[in-house]
C-alpha cells in the first residue's frame, strides 16, 4: 500500500452518541472497513481518530452520519485532517472529561426486543431477570452521575460484573459489547419485597409473592427505573377507589398498564400512530380514547372519554401482572402534589400509609424522572408532559446565550440553554410543596 494513500482524521461527533451503542456501532464498522485508530467519549461527544485509504475512510463518515444506532441522535459532524500516526489496530480507549460544552445526556431506553426474546426463553442465563439490558435498551437519564457516560460514572458502579458478563461486554460481536448496564443474576441487583413498615417480607419467591398479592387487591410500590409507581388491579373497582383515597386523588384519572398491545386494543380505539407510539422505544402513557362501554372500571378516569395507557418498558414490569389480569393501575408513586418518591427510606416513610407492600431492588436511581405523557393531534405526535424516554429534551436553537428558563409553578420544569442547544428537563412537580422545591434546586 502506498502511503500517500493512508489518510488520518480526527472526527467529533456530538449530540445523544452516548449510552446508546455508538462507540461499539463506529468500533465494529472501522474493523469491517480496515481502519485503524481509536474512539472514546469525550465530555459529553464522541471523538474519533482513524487512518485509512480516503476511499474507505469516506464509506466510514458516510455510515457513521447515516446509519447510526436507532436511539443515536447527531447535531454536530466535524472532520479534521492530521499527521498520520501508524495505527497498528482500531480500539475503544478509555473516557475523559471536556468542560463548556454542551451536555447531550442519554434518555432512558424500554427494553428491547432481543432482550425480551431472551427474557422469556426458559434456560436462557437471563430468562424473567429484571434488568436485563444491552447497548440498546435500558436505564441510562436516570442511573448517570455525570458524564461521559461509563459504567463508572453511573449507579452500575456498585454491580462488578461476573466473568461472563466481562466475556459479553469485551467480545465486539456480542449485543452487549461495551454496555454499561450489562448484568446477570450473579452479579446484578435484586429484588426485595417489604411491609408498609419497610421491613423484609421472607419469600424464597418475591415475584410470584408479589402477583399473588395484586391479584388479592393489594396496593403495591413498585421501584421502576425513574422512581416509585403505586399499582394495583385495576379491574378491581374496590380497589381502585381505596387507591384514590389513600393517595388524596379523588378525580384525576390514573394511569394504566397492559400487559399487551392486543389488550388496549380491547378498550381503547388505536391508530397507525398510536400504536407506532405505545410499542416504540420510549413507551410513554398516551391518551387514547376510550372504548364504550367500559371494559375497566369508570373510576379509572371518571367522566373523561380519553385513558392514559402505556406498555410495559421495564422487564420488571412485565413480572407484575397475575394470571388472568391484563390490566393494572401504574400511577406515579407520590401523594397528591409531592414529588414522585425515588429513595426507598423516603419511599418507605411517604407511601407507607398507601402501600401495603414495596416492591424495591437495590440500584439507586440518580435523578427521579416520571413517566412521559403524550396525545396524537391530526398524526403528529404531541407532548403534554415531558419525562421517562423524552427527558433531558434536547433542542437546537440559534443563539450562543446562556439563559434558564424555570415554571410554571404548579407544573415546574427547567430549561437550560447553551452553546446553541436548549435542553429541557423532566417535569418536576408542584413548587408549592418543599419536596418538590428540593428536587428542582436539584436539577438546575
Amino acid at each position: 500500500m502506498v502511503v500517500s494513500e493512508i489518510k488520518r482524521y480526527i472526527i467529533t461527533v456530538t449530540g445523544i452518541v452516548q449510552g446508546v451503542g455508538f462507540r461499539p456501532f463506529v468500533f465494529r464498522t472501522a474493523k469491517r472497513l480496515q481502519l485503524k485508530g481509536w474512539v472514546e467519549n469525550h465530555g459529553s461527544s464522541v471523538v474519533i481518530d482513524v487512518e485509512g485509504k480516503e476511499v474507505s475512510i469516506r464509506e466510514f463518515t458516510y455510515i457513521i452520519q447515516n446509519e447510526y444506532p436507532n436511539n443515536a441522535s447527531i447535531f454536530g459532524f466535524q472532520m479534521k485532517s492530521e499527521t498520520l500516526l501508524g495505527y497498528s489496530d482500531f480500539s475503544i480507549k478509555a473516557s475523559c472529561t471536556e468542560d463548556n460544552t454542551a451536555n447531550f445526556l442519554p434518555t432512558d431506553i424500554a427494553v428491547c426486543e432481543s432482550c425480551l426474546k431472551e427474557f422469556n426463553t426458559p434456560g436462557n442465563k437471563r430468562y424473567q431477570y429484571p434488568f436485563i439490558s444491552c447497548t440498546n435498551c435500558g436505564p441510562r437519564y436516570s442511573i448517570i452521575n455525570r458524564l461521559p457516560y461509563d459504567r463508572e460514572t453511573t449507579y452500575m458502579s456498585e454491580f462488578k460484573m461476573c466473568s461472563q458478563c466481562i466475556s459479553e461486554y469485551s467480545t465486539p460481536s456480542n449485543r452487549r459489547f461495551h454496555a454499561q448496564t450489562n448484568c446477570c443474576s450473579e452479579c446484578g441487583p435484586e429484588l426485595k419485597l417489604l411491609d408498609a413498615q419497610g421491613n423484609v417480607v421472607n419469600s424464597s419467591d418475591c415475584v410470584n409473592l408479589a402477583k399473588q398479592l395484586i391479584y388479592q387487591g393489594k396496593i403495591i410500590a413498585v421501584k421502576g427505573i425513574g422512581g416509585y409507581h403505586l399499582c394495583c388491579n385495576a379491574e378491581d373497582s374496590a380497589t381502585v377507589q381505596r387507591l384514590r383515597k389513600l393517595k388524596h386523588r379523588p378525580d384525576k384519572p390514573l394511569a394504566v398498564m397492559t400487559r399487551s398491545i392486543e389488550s388496549v386494543y380491547k378498550i381503547c380505539n388505536v391508530s397507525k400512530k398510536e400504536r407506532e407510539i405505545l410499542t416504540g422505544t420510549k413507551k410513554p402513557i398516551l391518551l387514547l380514547g376510550k372504548k364504550f362501554p367500559e371494559y375497566l372500571p369508570q373510576d379509572i378516569a371518571p367522566n373523561q372519554s380519553k385513558i392514559g395507557i402505556m406498555l410495559p418498558y421495564a422487564p420488571l414490569q412485565f413480572l407484575l401482572f397475575p394470571d388472568g389480569i391484563d390490566y393494572l393501575v401504574m400511577t406515579s408513586g407520590n401523594i397528591s402534589g409531592s414529588p414522585i418518591c425515588y429513595q426507598d427510606d423516603v419511599a418507605v416513610k411517604s407511601l407507607g400509609n398507601v402501600a401495603e407492600y414495596f416492591f424495591i431492588h437495590n440500584r439507586e436511581i440518580a435523578v427521579p424522572v416520571d413517566d412521559a405523557v403524550v396525545k396524537v393531534v391530526d398524526e403528529h405526535e404531541v407532548l403534554v408532559r415531558c419525562g421517562r424516554g423524552y427527558a433531558p429534551l434536547t433542542i437546537p436553537i440559534e443563539t450562543e446565550n446562556k439563559f434558564l428558563a424555570v415554571g410554571a409553578e404548579q407544573k415546574c420544569s427547567v430549561c437550560i440553554t447553551e452553546n446553541g442547544f436548549a435542553t429541557v428537563s423532566q417535569y418536576i412537580g408542584d413548587l408549592k410543596e418543599y419536596q418538590t422545591y428540593r428536587v428542582f434546586i436539584r436539577q438546575i
